[in-house]
């Protein structure tokens, strides 16, 4: 994914209220960007770090500068838009980075969750089923090219780091704060892939220093526990890293996942 104009650098002041942050450009403006990520943004807001924002040049836009790019403070670049997790998956499909898709082709984004009301669904102790009648949406919707067989896929967003010991290889941690939605997600899964339907989740990392994604079950162990009803329930798990420019960001490897 290539960005369509050159992104800006400058130093984050402050992040608040969620979706703004005060920033001073490298041409001394301030200004107030959109910050398109609801997370914690753990160790990619401190006060004083290097970032990157793109200007969209909308007129009916409150703020038209969009930060899209952290950097720790050894230069690593840190790719915070969790909007774009979508498209870079779908690019790393089409490039071949996903193997197990690579006889699917993309139908579409935010697909209805089916209806599983007629059938009958033996869920694992203490995992709630989705409530019947309920709209839900998941990101990706894939299709065999050959079988109709479809492919349920939902895409997370990883930037924070779990331990720093530099004698371990380096971890990235989802998520990196409580999220009952994420766990939905989970529980939405785990009912596809036992109604026989292909269903996947993608730990999508934006980041290059790291070498293994891991659920943090210290910030959310509910979270954790789903993950591994998940893997066990046959929902495919994937965790995918970026290389991360001010030029673009690309999905090029696969990265362990310990559970």
């Amino acid at each position: 994914m290539k960005f369509d104009s050159p992104l800006i650098p400058g130093r984050l002041t402050k992040r608040y209220k969620r979706f703004l942050a005060d920033i001073v450009l490298e041409d001394g403006r301030e200004i107030t960007a959109h910050t398109p990520n609801t997370g914690a943004m753990t160790g990619c807001a401190d006060p004083g770090v290097a970032v990157w924002v793109r200007f969209i040049d909308r007129p009916n836009r409150k703020y038209p500068f969009s930060w899209e790019i952290s950097s720790t403070p050894d230069g690593t670049k840190i790719g915070i838009h969790t909007g774009w997790a979508n498209r870079l998956v779908e690019e790393s499909v089409a490039a071949g980075v996903v193997g197990e898709l690579e006889e699917f082709e993309f139908v579409r984004r935010e697909p209805a969750f089916p209806d599983l009301s007629d059938q009958e669904l033996s869920f694992p102790s203490l995992v709630q089923a989705p409530l019947k009648g309920v709209s839900s949406r998941l990101d990706l919707l894939f299709r065999h090219k050959l079988t109709d067989l479809d492919c349920y896929v939902e895409v997370k967003n990883v930037t924070a780091l779990g331990h720093l010991d530099s004698h371990l290889p380096r971890t990235a941690i989802f998520p990196d704060a409580v999220t009952a939605r994420g766990q939905k997600h989970l529980r939405n899964l785990i009912s596809l892939a036992q109604s026989g339907r292909k269903a996947m989740m993608v730990f999508c990392v934006q980041r290059e220093d790291v070498d293994i994604v891991s659920p943090a079950d210290e910030i959310d162990p509910e979270y954790g526990r789903l993950l591994r009803i998940a893997a066990d329930s046959g929902v495919d798990l994937l965790a995918l890293g970026a290389r991360v420019s001010v030029e673009e960001i690309s999905l090029n490897r696969r990265l362990e996942l310990a559970l």
